[in-house]
């Protein structure tokens, strides 16, 4: 009978070990590659997973933010519209439906066109160029026409609308109704236009003292009785010089003491023109049969004026605060500090925001 037995490492022959010891080596550094190499693919997939949750997170600001625009948009009382190269309506919010009083349903995809008067058509046609070449068109007053064949007028802006890759693609427009204002302005040009007449028919000019500049302005007929260019060019006391030596003193107490106490005066003095002529003048500034007076009362009426005339025409707080500008001068003159007074007709423009036509 026959008995084998296995090698020992005893009797192994040198060889073999060798051979054993590479092959355990190998393995060992298969063995650390396989670890880094997971290592690596780890933070590639951490990398991967974290770039995933910042695009993630910044598709949700997007949207977030594109919600809350398409809100602004669709909530403003101006009509903004796109439209692409062609001229074709792309989108349309409630402002514009309520502007022209076409829904999005009818006008998306019909030509911007329809919207122009027919002698404003070159308009669009240099708006589109001027976007073109890259210009930003601020605001400007055009017509429109509405669906009811109706012209408005409006003020307009245009800006343009590019692609990922900055090329132009459209161009939003932003349109704001100002019939009313224009109407207003045209009331408040003819109203004093009709005063001025009524001043020169009766010969009658106005002449007013800006106390905190020290400024006078002449009317255009007062100026022609002074013998003097219109406009504010003279102090109170170049003015004075203009008085003849014997009246001078008499009514610049008289002026002065008017405008301290607020009340009314009526004097006649003469004026020496520069032409070497003398005229005399009837100077009159009385407060109406009647009236009385309260402290402050010119900045109340200045608020309840602009604030009516909002609410009564609707037109928007800008023009009432370029109205309530023709009270400046009188407001100053009568001894209003020039805050107060540009606070007073700023709070008649905040009203006619605020109180609706």
């Amino acid at each position: 009978m026959t008995i084998s037995t296995a090698p020992t490492d005893g009797n192994r022959s040198s060889a073999e070990i060798a051979e054993l010891v590479r092959t355990k080596e190998a393995l060992e550094l298969r063995t650390h590659e396989l670890e880094r190499s997971l290592a690596l693919l780890g933070a590639k997939l951490a990398a991967v997973t974290d770039g995933l949750a910042a695009a993630d997170a910044e598709r949700r600001r997007a949207e977030e933010t594109r919600q809350r625009l398409s809100a602004i948009v669709e909530c403003s009382d101006d009509a903004i519209v796109s439209k692409d190269l062609s001229g074709r309506v792309t989108t349309w919010n409630a402002g514009a439906e309520r502007l022209y009083g076409y829904s999005a349903a009818e006008i998306i995809g019909t030509p911007f066109s329809v919207l122009i008067p027919p002698d404003r058509t070159a308009e669009v046609a240099d708006c589109l160029h001027r976007l073109q070449k890259g210009e930003r068109l601020g605001h400007f007053e055009t017509a429109r026409r509405r669906k009811d064949g109706s012209t408005i007028e409006v003020s307009v802006s245009y800006s343009p609308l590019n692609d990922a890759e900055g090329r132009l693609v459209g161009a939003s427009v932003i349109t704001r109704d100002i019939t009313r204002q224009k109407r207003a302005e045209e009331a408040l040009r003819a109203s004093a236009e009709r005063l001025n007449l009524a001043l020169s028919a009766a010969h009658f000019g106005d002449w007013s003292w800006d106390a905190a500049s020290d400024m006078v302005s002449f009317s255009a007929r007062a100026a022609e009785i002074f013998g003097i260019p219109p406009g504010p060019h003279l102090t109170w006391k170049q003015m004075q010089g203009l008085l003849h030596e014997d009246d001078r003193e008499r009514a610049r107490l008289q002026v002065e003491q008017a405008v301290a106490e607020h009340t009314q005066y009526d004097i006649e003095y003469r004026v020496n023109r520069a032409d070497g002529t003398q005229v005399w003048v009837k100077h009159e500034n009385h407060t109406p049969v009647g009236a009385f007076k309260i402290r402050g009362g010119l900045a109340y009426a200045v608020i309840f004026v602009g604030a009516m005339l909002a609410a009564t025409t609707g037109v928007v707080a800008a023009s009432v605060i370029s109205m309530g500008l023709i009270s400046l001068p009188i407001m100053l003159r009568y001894g209003y500090d020039r805050r107060v007074a540009s606070g007073v007709i700023a709070a008649s423009g905040t009203l006619a925001q605020i109180i609706p036509p």
